[in-house]
């Protein structure tokens, strides 16, 4: 079995467990904030480079037609995932795409929870339309 590995998903893990480690005093709110934000950044930037992987290597495959994947991010994530016999569960999709605009629109205020769900998120739907076995590793500990 190949495995892969993706950088922004490692940045991604690596920010989220620093957010998990911080003392909650106020002293550390900002980093907090910080931490938080890259997670969710990290998170989503992993997710669209990996789609955009999977479909090139489905195209080289001959498994899939480049001119017919839709523009839209939600839109090839349902493609490819039915490619794979799975489903996007677009309100999920919803909630996290729209913690992930919050910030940049809003205050970004999240919590270590809510962040973390985002992280999840990414990492099962990478899973659910990528050909290979992607991994994290953090702390020289390697995650499925």
């Amino acid at each position: 079995m190949q495995i892969s590995y993706s950088l922004e998903l490692n940045d991604a893990c690596w920010f989220l467990n620093q957010a998990k480690g911080l003392p909650d005093i106020p002293k550390t709110k900002q980093l907090l904030s910080r931490y938080l934000r890259a997670t969710v950044v990290f998170s989503w930037v992993a997710l669209e480079q990996m789609l955009g992987y999977a479909i090139d290597e489905y195209v080289a495959n001959g498994k899939l037609i480049r001119a017919s994947v839709p523009s839209r991010l939600r839109d090839r994530l349902e493609h490819v995932l039915t490619m794979r016999g799975n489903q996007l569960d677009r309100p999920l999709f919803k909630k996290h795409r729209d913690l992930r605009n919050d910030i940049t629109h809003s205050d970004g205020i999240f919590t270590i929870s809510d962040v973390q769900a985002t992280y999840n998120f990414c990492i099962d739907t990478i899973g659910a339309f990528y050909p290979r076995k992607v991994s994290v590793t953090y702390e020289d500990v390697t995650y499925p």
